[in-house]
């Protein structure tokens, strides 16, 4: 008999010292996100890239300008304080270039499309109080910008040309800049938020690799030029609040 409670006591204790080890291991996901403080977020909108050039091809004066096109962004952000965070943001969308010969008339013209991918590194700064349930926030930071040419694009210019050159080979550029933006978060769940945002990414002209070794196409302008983001979309947050 003493055996038999004895045993029923050992089963007892097991029971209770296993049941934890049970339970986490139904929930591991809520074990790993439990001391996670981050947030993500996507969103789309459109862009506007304010370059506009004028260059001499063959004693033929041509403009260079880009189209309003569309923009996806998509990130992760991370607290460094209650109203100071750290962002990083992966954002994509064409930003094709427009060639027109304004010697003619009627003048003539072609788009090149132009695949523009950019890394951008941001400090957040939040305000310190919400207005029926919106929040301003200000940020600044870098980017890394790539400005790839598409295929077809590539193509035309080899069979086409670019400007008064009946043939060139267009390639990448890659370059450094900055930018600083302003935007409202309105809380409309327990953790996500909607996030409306305009920012200008200030940026190099890209040239696209002209003039090169492969042909005598160029395209000879410089200066700065100005990306302007306006896009909305949704933040999630993972984690704990802190």
């Amino acid at each position: 008999m003493m055996k038999r409670e004895v045993l029923r006591n050992l089963m007892v204790a097991a029971a209770l010292c296993l049941s934890p080890v049970s339970a986490q291991a139904q929930n591991p996901l809520k074990n790993y996100f439990k001391d996670i403080n981050m947030t993500v977020f996507g969103m789309a909108g459109g862009a506007t890239f304010y370059d506009k050039r004028e260059f001499i091809s063959a004693d033929e004066k041509y403009k260079s300008s880009y189209d309003v096109q569309p923009r996806y962004v998509y990130g992760t952000g991370v607290p460094l304080t209650k109203l100071l965070g750290l962002e990083v943001a992966y954002s994509t969308g064409p930003s094709n270039l427009r060639i027109t010969n304004i010697s003619l008339n009627p003048r003539e013209g072609h788009v090149y499309d132009v695949n523009h991918h950019m890394v951008s590194v941001n400090v957040v700064l939040h305000g310190t109080a919400r207005f029926f349930g919106i929040r301003p926030y200000a940020t600044a930071g870098w980017d890394y910008n790539r400005f790839a040419p598409t295929l077809s694009a590539k193509l035309y210019a080899n069979a086409e040309g670019f400007g008064a050159v009946s043939t060139a080979s267009l390639s990448h550029t890659d370059k450094l800049g900055m930018n600083l933006g302003v935007g409202l978060e309105h809380k409309i769940m327990r953790r996500v938020d909607f996030r409306v945002e305009a920012r200008d990414h200030i940026v190099g002209t890209p040239t696209y690799g002209l003039p090169n070794a492969y042909s005598n196409a160029i395209f000879p302008v410089k200066g700065k030029a100005n990306d302007v983001e306006y896009t909305a979309g949704f933040v999630v947050q993972i984690g704990n609040r802190k």
